[in-house]
């Protein structure tokens, strides 16, 4: 056996190996932590959507479907109640998951755990993907398990890969379309421009974030096509040809969206708000008889309009805004700096000193020409889908999580892992880069199963974390299980608590009195943002708590203090 065969099979045991930890990882956070703010309503409205096939009710104006049909992949297999309580207006309760939970003849982690499956084998499949394609990508398999251990192992990717949540199905689609393109431009072939156009479709799909795809395929197909005409890759692009696949392009992901939909069409113009006077003036030459058929053509169902609502919606939540809490201070506006703050505290400082060492080495193998092109094109896939997240961003107003950014996670990772792989080379950097390595471990186990919760060290770590951000990145009410451990083991019968979450306290076990807002004595149990005066008519409720010690930290996320 040659040295490059053994390294090969060397490099694919630890991409196994990590993907397995990342298995295990993320099942004990699926045993361990209960239901996020926004899985049970995504669980009940994926049920129902599901069952019924009606893409009119109200929540699919807040977010596209994908996600909905992910969760239901396996609940089927369950005897699940047939009332998940829909009014006759498509109105849900604000709830309807709790049905799934609680009303059905299993334990609640069941159907928890059948809904967030799903999302796991996506993660898993991302990571060997990944792994795959960097391979491919960098033409190093050392590469590609760099990457890999960054991507498995980040807390901001197990926390979210483990939901039953549209952020990282968002994250997987930027990944799987970047990795078929990659080899469609490479190999010009009917099936690799499907499957980019269906993974596309996935990601619009997936979030109205996705849209951002429809600009990074064609700078990728720009740089793409520049490096062509130096001699950096296989195939000589035209351009003339670049826009007719493009044209195509689109018509086969509206066709994906729309079946994404069940090609179920939405009217634009109700009897309501028709345009009689915009037509009247349009066809005035026409006999008044003529009207009505006009009137009816323009309120004939459009396939995919229910798409084009749910982008009108979200443009509308930018504008009003959203409760934020970033410092210290809550706002509705948001703050142009609230992202690279999240990314500051939320990356781990392995990371941080990976990627200044990525920076210093990934030039190094620039020295011809040809070279130099191969390496500005790997820079812009890379870092083009990166910008396409991170700067839209720093403009919105709904800074409520990192999860926003989840999607250019998997490029920033590829590009650490070639970078690192060039370091590697230099014989004295082995043993640093191996410490990273141990570090980055050290870091994930020491966290599990609240990676959610993850802030570095150099922010004060994850007990610090409530002064600095809220909402998913530190408590969207996944500690209310840890909360009852915490009571079984410190012999608490009963406690006054103000939880911020979906989920039924008394259905886990707890007992409680809800917490108000004056002063009180016994055992207090009080979820961070509330603490932070989020989401609250009073947002100053609780700040008699903040002069309290804690006596201890659940999930890094839930306050607990004995005024007894």
């Amino acid at each position: 056996m040659s040295t490059g065969e053994r390294n090969w099979k060397g490099q694919r045991l630890l991409a196994i190996l990590l993907l397995l930890l990342a298995f295990a990882l993320s099942l004990y956070a699926l045993r361990a932590l209960s239901a996020t703010y926004d899985e049970l309503i995504d669980m009940g409205v994926g049920q129902y959507v599901w069952r019924s096939g009606d893409f009119s009710i109200q929540q699919m104006h807040y977010q596209p479907p994908l996600s909905y049909y992910v969760n239901s992949v396996f609940l089927p297999l369950l005897h699940l109640p047939a009332n998940l309580n829909v009014d006759a207006n498509g109105h849900f309760g604000f709830w309807p998951g709790r049905a799934i939970l609680y009303h059905g003849p299993y334990s609640p982690d069941l159907p928890l755990f059948l809904a967030r499956y799903p999302f796991v084998m996506i993660f898993m499949l991302a990571g060997a993907l990944l792994w795959r394609w960097g391979k491919q990508l960098f033409r190093r398999e050392s590469a590609a398990t760099w990457s890999l251990l960054f991507f498995a192992l980040s807390p901001t990717v197990l926390a979210h890969g483990t939901l039953a949540k549209n952020d990282f199905i968002l994250a997987a689609m930027f990944l799987f379309t970047g990795a078929s393109f990659w080899q469609f431009l490479r190999r010009p072939r009917w099936s690799w421009f499907v499957a980019t156009a269906l993974f596309c479709a996935g990601g619009l799909l997936s979030k109205l974030t996705g849209v951002a795809l429809l600009a990074v395929i064609p700078a990728w197909y720009v740089a793409t096509w520049y490096a062509s005409r130096h001699g950096a890759w296989p195939v000589r692009l035209s351009m003339q040809r670049g826009l007719l696949w493009g044209a195509l392009f689109l018509l086969l992901v509206g066709f994906f969206v729309a079946a994404g939909y069940g090609f179920h069409g939405a009217s634009a113009w109700s009897p309501a708000t028709r345009p009689h006077r915009l037509l009247d003036r349009a066809f005035f030459f026409l006999p008044g008889s003529t009207r009505p058929a006009l009137y009816r053509l323009a309120e004939r169902p459009i396939p995919g309009y229910d798409y084009i609502q749910m982008l009108l919606y979200q443009v509308h939540h930018q504008e009003v805004g959203h409760d934020s809490y970033l410092l210290g201070n809550r706002s509705l506006r948001g703050w142009i700096y609230y992202f690279p703050v999240a990314i500051a505290v939320k990356t781990p400082l392995v990371t941080w000193l990976t990627l200044l060492l990525a920076f210093a080495g990934f030039w190094k193998a620039q020295k011809t020409r040809a070279q130099r092109a191969k390496q500005w094109l790997r820079f812009a896939w890379l870092w083009v889908p990166i910008a396409a997240i991170f700067l839209p961003a720093l403009k919105v107003r709904t800074d409520i999580g990192i999860r926003y950014l989840l999607p250019f996670y998997p490029y920033l990772f590829l590009f650490l892992g070639y970078a690192l792989w060039v370091w590697q080379k230099r014989h004295w950097s082995k043993v640093i880069l191996a410490g990273l390595a141990i570090g980055y471990l050290f870091t994930i186990v020491r966290i599990a199963p609240d990676y959610l919760a993850y802030f570095n060290a150099a922010a004060g770590g994850p007990d610090n974390g409530y002064k600095i951000l809220g909402d998913s990145n530190l408590d969207w009410g996944q500690s209310l299980k840890e909360l009852r451990s915490y009571m079984e083991q410190e012999g608490i019968a009963s406690v006054k608590l103000a939880y911020f979450g979906s989920e039924l306290p008394e259905k886990r076990g707890i007992r409680y009195q809800p917490l108000g807002c004056t002063r009180t004595t016994g055992v207090i149990a009080l979820s961070s943002t509330f603490w932070q005066g989020l989401y609250m008519d009073d947002p100053h409720c609780y700040d008699w708590l903040h002069a309290v010690a804690t006596r201890a930290r659940v999930g890094h996320a839930i306050f607990i203090y004995d005024l007894r």
